[in-house]
């Protein structure tokens, strides 16, 4: 959890200045209105919003060798520019990790001591993120839970126009 130890700073100097931190993350790949609504919620939960975005390897893992689309890198860059995002970070789980994502937040949202978390609908991690907030009495709600086309959906619809 080291490699996190800059965001884990910036949030407890949050925290002496008595700002609430909420926390939420995910692939945002082809960032879309689904995404901006759930940033935007986000942000309505707390003073300070930080970002996670999912390494190239995480993706692949939840998503499949064909995605991301976009590169790490790249996401971060977008995700860092958009109005009411205060930080990002790319998260980027070892190997061992990978195969326990469950375990892998737990240590994640308690090494960070966030305040809130966050996640969309519909979650594609196959954790459960309210299960680990509860266990860990981190406050947690979903945001932009309104159902909208999503990156995979957009994927595909690409896909069917290019087979005609």
């Amino acid at each position: 959890m080291d490699i996190y130890k800059g965001i884990k700073l910036f949030v407890s100097d949050c925290h002496k200045n008595s700002q609430k931190v909420v926390f939420t993350h995910g692939v945002f790949d082809l960032l879309h209105k689904g995404h901006l609504k759930t940033l935007n919620e986000s942000k309505l939960l707390g003073d300070v919003l930080i970002v996670g975005i999912d390494s190239d390897k995480l993706v692949k893992k939840i998503k499949g060798s064909s995605r991301p689309i976009i590169g790490e890198n790249d996401r971060l860059e977008l995700i860092k520019n958009v109005r009411g995002v205060a930080s990002a970070l790319i998260l980027n789980p070892s190997d061992k990790e990978l195969h326990d994502l469950n375990n892998y937040f737990q240590k994640l949202y308690k090494y960070l001591e966030v305040d809130v978390v966050t996640s969309g609908n519909p979650s594609e991690y196959c954790i459960d993120q309210k299960k680990i907030c509860d266990k860990l009495d981190i406050e947690y709600q979903l945001a932009g839970e309104e159902l909208v086309e999503t990156t995979t959906s957009i994927v595909k619809r690409i896909r069917d126009i290019k087979s005609c």
